[in-house]
């Protein structure tokens, strides 16, 4: 697993992946108001490989602002994962 210290947080820079199957899960405990636009960005992020920061300048996007992005999705999948095990669902 590979991290890069910023801002002496850990941050996982290409082990968050998600398949589209694993993104769809999740999509619907997204915030309403997520625009599909970012819901795009974070697609390709994820799903697609592609590095923050390319993706950022494709959109006019700040690194930082699509960071934030991609970690919120990330997060809603991992507490989504969470409550699957905890719930004995997980496999």
């Amino acid at each position: 697993m590979i991290f890069v210290v910023m801002r002496g947080k850990k941050r996982h820079s290409s082990s968050r992946r998600l398949s589209i199957a694993e993104f769809a899960m999740i999509e619907p405990l997204l915030k309403k108001g997520t625009s599909p636009e970012i819901k795009e960005q974070v697609k390709a992020v994820l799903i697609g490989g592609r590095p923050l920061m390319d993706v950022a300048e494709e959109y006019g996007r700040s690194r930082q602002a699509l960071d934030h992005n991609v970690s919120v999705v990330w997060d809603t999948y991992k507490k989504f994962k969470e409550g699957l095990a905890a719930a004995g669902l997980a496999g």
